[in-house]
C-alpha cells in the first residue's frame, strides 16, 4: 500500500484539477491508476477512468464514496484494485483483506463482503430464480469467506457451482438478509445462489422419481430441545411436502406412508442437509432386517441412540450417500427396516453427545437379525490442539477381513463437522470411500473393509475438520504392498518415516555427502513403498537421478568413495 497521507493530498490535487466543471456540475473526472484511501478503511486503485459526483469522497474514516457507483467500506485498512464499475459485473482484484472485511455496496448489485485469503472477486446482481454465475472468485486457501447482503431475511439459500450445478452447501440468511459463505472451495470458481429448501421431496429409491399418489401421509417429528418432540403431520399428492412454518435448521425424524410402498422412518440432521426421502416399492426384491445394539462402551444405550442407514444415490461419479432409513431405537432397543436385497448400504450409530460409530458397509441377502457391536474408539487423547485424527490398517477379529479403521476424537468438543475420504495415493480417480460427512463429530470411528484386490493398494485418507472457527485439512497414508500392522497412529508412523530419512542424511557428511544422497533416496523410496510416508514418485525418481549423477561425477574426479 502507499502512504495514506500522500493519497489524500493527491486526491485534493485531482479535485482541484477538475476546476470550474466540478463546481458547476458536481461531476469530476478521476483517471486510471488513481489511489483513494480512507483514514482507517479501504485503500483502492481505480483500474479505469471514471466520472464521480461524490462531494465528500470520504464521508467517514472507514468509507470511500464512489457515487454514482456506490461505496466501499471496512473497519480497518484493506486494499483492492477496482474495475468494471459501470458494467453488469464489477471486479475487486489484488485484495488485501486478511485482517478486515471489505464491503462493496455498488449500484444495482447486492452488496458483497470479502475477508481472508482471497485474491479477486467479481459479482453482479443476484437473482435467486436464475442459474447465473453471479459470483466469481479466486482464493489461495480455504481460510476466507464471502458475505452476501440484501437477500430475503430468514431464508434458506443453496450455493451451487456454476460449472456443473453441483450443490456446495446450504445456508440460512439472518434477520437482515445476510448470508455468510464460509465453506467455499479454494482456487478459482464461479458460483450462483438460488432459493433453498422449504420443501421435502418423496422419491422412489430405485427409480429416483417423485412418488405421486393421492394424499400420502407424512408425519414429521422434530427434536428442538433434545428429548422433547414436536410432531407435525402433513399430506401430499405430488410427492412434495411443504415445510412452510416448520424449523429448517433442526434435526427431525420423518415417517412416510404411501400406497404401494414400504413405510419408512428416516432421521435427517436438518432439511438444509437433505431435502429428499426415498421409499422402497413393495414389489421390489426386498428383505426385512431387524437391528439391535451391543454396546461395550456404555455410551450408546437407551432411547438417545439412533441408527442411520445410507445408500449411494445417483450414477457413477455423481452418486452421493443419502439417509435412506433409521431413527432412534427407543425403549424397545430394536429397529426393523425393509431394504433392497443385494444393494450396498452403510450403517452408522449416533448418540446425542456427538459420538458416532460407522459400522461399515452392509449388503442384505436374507431376512436376518443383526446385532451392531460398538466398541471403544482406539485412539489416544487429543494432542496439543485438543483433537486427534487417525487412520490405520487392521484385521477384523471376527471375520479376519483386512480393513482400514478411521478414528477421530475431540476432547474439547469443539468440532462442527468432520469430512474424509479414502483414495489411491497419486491416483484420486480410484476411490475406496467417497466423502463422508459427520456433523458435530466429537468422537467417531469408521471401519472400511478391503477387498482382496484393494489390500495391496497404497491408500491415503484425506480429511477436513471444521473446528472452533478453523478449517484443518491433511492427508494420512495408510495401507500398501506390505501389511504393516504397527500399533501406532498414521501420523506418528509418517513422522517416524521422516525422522528416519533425516537421520539417514545426518550419517553422511563431508566427503560422504554424495553417498548419503544416494542412501537417502533409497530409504525414502523404500518407506514410500511400505506406506510409511507419502512422497510422490516423480520427486523420488528425480532425487535419485540427481544423487546418482553427482556420485558418478565424484567417481570421475578421483575414485568412488564409500
Amino acid at each position: 500500500m502507499v502512504d495514506r497521507r500522500t493519497v489524500a493530498i493527491a486526491l485534493v490535487v485531482i479535485l482541484a484539477s477538475a476546476g470550474i466543471g466540478y463546481a458547476v456540475t458536481s461531476d469530476y473526472f478521476v483517471g486510471e491508476e488513481t489511489h483513494l484511501a480512507a483514514d482507517d478503511g479501504p485503500e483502492i486503485v481505480l483500474d479505469e477512468d471514471v466520472e464521480l459526483n461524490a462531494q465528500h469522497p470520504f464521508p467517514d474514516e472507514n468509507t470511500i464514496d464512489l457515487s454514482p457507483y456506490g461505496t466501499l467500506e471496512s473497519d480497518g485498512e484493506t486494499f483492492a484494485r477496482v474495475s468494471n464499475l459501470d458494467d453488469e459485473r464489477a471486479k475487486l482484484g489484488e485484495l488485501e483483506v486478511s485482517d478486515e472485511k471489505l464491503v462493496a455496496d455498488l449500484d444495482d448489485k447486492n452488496a458483497i463482503g470479502a475477508e481472508g485469503d482471497i485474491d479477486t472477486i467479481e459479482f453482479e446482481d443476484i437473482d435467486l430464480n436464475e442459474q447465473n454465475g453471479e459470483i466469481e472468485y479466486t482464493a489461495n486457501s480455504y481460510d476466507f469467506e464471502i458475505t452476501v447482503y440484501d437477500l430475503q431475511p430468514d431464508t434458506n439459500v443453496i450455493i451451487r457451482d456454476a460449472s456443473d450445478d453441483e450443490e456446495l452447501f446450504t445456508v440460512t440468511t439472518d434477520s437482515d438478509g445476510v448470508a455468510v459463505l464460509d465453506e467455499l472451495p479454494s482456487g478459482s470458481h464461479e458460483i450462483y445462489i438460488e432459493d433453498g429448501a422449504d420443501q421435502l421431496e418423496i422419491r422412489d429409491e430405485e427409480t429416483e422419481e417423485l412418488i405421486e399418489s393421492s394424499d400420502d401421509e407424512v408425519e414429521v417429528r422434530f427434536f428442538p430441545d433434545g428429548d422433547d418432540e414436536v410432531v407435525e403431520t402433513r399430506t401430499t399428492s405430488d410427492g412434495i411436502v411443504d415445510f412452510e412454518g416448520l424449523p429448517t435448521d433442526e434435526e427431525f425424524v420423518i415417517t412416510v406412508s404411501a400406497d404401494g410402498y414400504e413405510t419408512r422412518s428416516v432421521y435427517i440432521d436438518s432439511i438444509l442437509d437433505q431435502q429428499t426421502v426415498y421409499l422402497l416399492d413393495q414389489e421390489a426384491d426386498s428383505v426385512l432386517i431387524t437391528f439391535d445394539v451391543n454396546d461395550r462402551t456404555e455410551n450408546f444405550r437407551g432411547s438417545d441412540v439412533r441408527l442411520v442407514v445410507q445408500k449411494p444415490i445417483g450414477e457413477g461419479n455423481q452418486s452421493e450417500y443419502k439417509n435412506i432409513a433409521g431413527e432412534y431405537f427407543g425403549a424397545g432397543g430394536e429397529q426393523s427396516i425393509t431394504l433392497e436385497r443385494g444393494e450396498r448400504y452403510r450403517l452408522t450409530v449416533f448418540n446425542r453427545d456427538g459420538q458416532s460409530r460407522s459400522l461399515g458397509s452392509f449388503t442384505p441377502e436374507t431376512e436376518d437379525f443383526i446385532t451392531l457391536d460398538i466398541g471403544n474408539v482406539e485412539i489416544g487423547p487429543g494432542g496439543e490442539q485438543g483433537f486427534n485424527f487417525n487412520a490405520k490398517t487392521a484385521v477384523d477379529e471376527d471375520t479376519d477381513e483386512k480393513t482400514i479403521r478411521v478414528s477421530y476424537r475431540d476432547r474439547n468438543e469443539l468440532t462442527d463437522q468432520l469430512e474424509y475420504r479414502i483414495v489411491e495415493r497419486h491416483n484420486e480417480s480410484n476411490v475406496l470411500q467417497d466423502w463422508v460427512t459427520v456433523n458435530d463429530a466429537q468422537e467417531h470411528q469408521d471401519t472400511i473393509t478391503l477387498d482382496e484386490e484393494d489390500e495391496g493398494v497404497r491408500w491415503v485418507v484425506e480429511y477436513e475438520i471444521d473446528r472452533d472457527g478453523e478449517t484443518i485439512s491433511d492427508i494420512l497414508p495408510v495401507g500398501g504392498v506390505t501389511d504393516l500392522d504397527i500399533p501406532i497412529s498414521g501420523e506418528w508412523l509418517a513422522a517416524f518415516g521422516m525422522f528416519t530419512i533425516i537421520g539417514t542424511a545426518s550419517l553422511f557428511g563431508g566427503s560422504l555427502s554424495r553417498t548419503g544422497a544416494v542412501m537417502v533416496a533409497i530409504v525414502a523410496f523404500g518407506l514410500t513403498i511400505l506406506g510409511v510416508v507419502a512422497i510422490p514418485y516423480p520427486a523420488l525418481i528425480l532425487a535419485g537421478l540427481v544423487a546418482i549423477i553427482f556420485k558418478f561425477a565424484e567417481q570421475g574426479q578421483g575414485g568412488f568413495m564409500t
